[in-house]
């Protein structure tokens, strides 16, 4: 099992600060916020390599649990465990992990092209990290809609439909979702070369 290094630790901290500032930085419309949280995330996961992207992501979760008000809206404390939005974060831990792998896979058999232009230089690489960012996507939908459909009806005895937690889960966000994996895929260009994958 691979140790985790000093600079491991140190740039997982990093972003996991990162993400926790996404989280403050966020726009309540109901159950699930809008956050910038995700942005960093994607980051994480196109540049960090699965490693330090699973490390970044756990542990901005578990320190979320212990109480830390690092979530959306401030909040934190193993009660959050119970709450509707809970499986997005559970979701964060599991999709990094997967998706930086894919990103680390993708990116072993990528060959920067000699084009002036910055989007056809890197137009393989760019099309690995769409790969990696659609899988991540779905993961957290998937992950965290489900989450919230059981705590909804179950813990909570809501008579809530499948579509009513979609269109507040999943179909309100979809278009920011999109623009800030564009964002990220752009920003990750310039920065994996940074940040050295192993």
């Amino acid at each position: 099992m691979k140790r985790f290094s000093t600079k491991d630790i140190t740039v997982a901290a990093l972003f996991t600060a990162l993400i926790a500032v996404g989280a403050f930085i966020s726009i309540p419309i109901g159950l699930v916020p809008i956050t910038l949280q995700t942005l960093f995330l994607m980051l994480a996961v196109f540049t960090l390599g699965k490693v330090r992207a699973l490390l970044a992501s756990l542990v901005y979760v578990v320190i979320g649990i212990m109480g830390i008000p690092v979530f959306a809206g401030g909040n934190g404390g193993p009660s959050h465990i119970l709450s509707p939005t809970f499986g997005y974060l559970v979701a964060f831990v599991i999709g990094a992990y997967i998706t930086a792998a894919i990103v680390e896979k993708g990116l072993e058999n990528t060959n920067v092209d000699s084009c002036s232009c910055v989007i056809c230089a890197h137009k393989s690489e760019l099309l690995v990290y769409l790969k990696a960012g659609i899988v991540y996507t779905v993961i957290i939908y998937a992950i965290g809609l489900t989450y919230l459909y059981v705590i909804l009806n179950v813990y909570l005895h809501k008579n809530v439909s499948m579509f009513a937690v979609f269109k507040t889960g999943c179909f309100v966000f979809l278009p920011g979702d999109i623009i800030k994996m564009v964002v990220a895929m752009l920003i990750s260009i310039k920065l994996r070369p940074l940040i050295a994958m192993k």
